[in-house]
């Protein structure tokens, strides 16, 4: 609850954002949840475009979703995993979260995002606010998201953001590397 008034009342404060840096801190927030050292993840970012949004929500973001992947994977699971993927443009950022953990069964998918939704059946700890929190961050920040998902198989989560980059300094950078 402290993360949804919180995020709420913060105003937005776009600065560029270093996303191998807010994601290695999200990693470092997360290393002691049961589970986070089985879970091996892998990122690839790629764009020459700076990137500008607000970085602690960013974090936020990324906090609750990779958490929901060390809680939800599988404990039978060899190599549980999550690979990230983001591609920086001029006008979004879209970024990839995609897991080998116990999946979302298709009758919960549109429920996922609603506060205090638990999966029915998992024994994983939480109150049922991570995604709820993911959902609003990202409202907040002007963006979409989406999720896609098959029990056993693992969990995709989508999320489009603006890029809000100063349009000068887009015509600057756009004129240096020549894009």
């Amino acid at each position: 609850m402290i993360n949804i008034t919180r995020s709420g009342r913060l105003k937005v404060q776009n600065s560029e954002i270093d996303f191998k840096s807010v994601l290695n801190e999200s990693l470092h927030n997360l290393r002691n949840l049961e589970g986070a050292h089985k879970l091996k993840v892998s990122f690839t970012i790629e764009g020459i475009i700076p990137y500008f949004n607000d970085q602690k929500q960013l974090l936020v973001l990324f906090n609750n979703i990779i958490s929901n992947s060390i809680k939800f994977q599988h404990s039978h699971e060899m190599n549980p995993q999550m690979a990230i993927g983001i591609q920086v443009g001029a006008t979004e950022a879209l970024m990839s979260f995609k897991d080998n953990g116990i999946g979302i069964a298709k009758e919960n998918l549109n429920k996922v995002f609603d506060m205090f939704f638990k999966t029915p059946g998992t024994k994983a700890d939480g109150s049922g606010l991570g995604l709820y929190i993911v959902r609003e961050v990202v409202k907040k920040l002007k963006g979409k998201v989406s999720v896609e998902s098959k029990i056993n198989e693992g969990s995709t989560f989508v999320i489009h953001l603006p890029n809000k980059i100063d349009p000068d300094l887009l015509r600057k950078f756009s004129k240096l590397v020549q894009i």
